[in-house]
């Protein structure tokens, strides 16, 4: 069902000349298997109950890494990683977080119909590629 992120994370990397380590391969394929938000802390947990105690410096430049190349997007509000839905395309991402139940959905600007671009360039700012934005709600079931 995810294959396509993993996918998509290796070509990015392979476009950018970027070093696709066994320790990046291990939390990729972790974010696409347990496929919700992780904090830092559980996905060392997850690893050492795996058989592997990686530091905890390690994990976060490995989820640095894949957030800059827009595959795992970092829930500030949660203080936690999640993996992105759709990487390949290069356009900003809607991360719905509901505030009760910790629920995401993810979209992007254009199907929601908003215009970050323009509104940004009528202030004379770019928005960052393969950037997010948060928005709080409340889900369906937490109705």
């Amino acid at each position: 069902m995810f294959n396509h992120i993993k996918d998509s994370a290796v070509k990015k990397c392979l476009d950018l000349k970027s070093t696709l380590t066994p320790n990046r391969i291990d939390l990729l394929d972790l974010m696409i298997e347990i496929g919700k938000p992780l904090s830092a802390y559980e996905i060392k947990e997850y690893v050492k109950n795996n058989g592997n105690d990686l530091n905890i410096s390690t994990i976060y430049r490995v989820m640095e890494f894949w957030c800059k190349n827009g595959v795992i997007h970092k829930i500030s509000s949660l203080n936690k990683y999640t993996t992105c839905s759709n990487p390949e395309e290069v356009h900003l991402h809607i991360v719905n977080v509901c505030t009760n139940c910790e629920e995401l959905s993810e979209t992007c600007n254009k199907r929601m119909g908003l215009d970050f671009k323009k509104g940004s360039k009528s202030l004379g700012l770019n928005i960052s590629p393969n950037s997010h934005i948060e928005i709080p709600v409340i889900c369906m079931e937490c109705q």
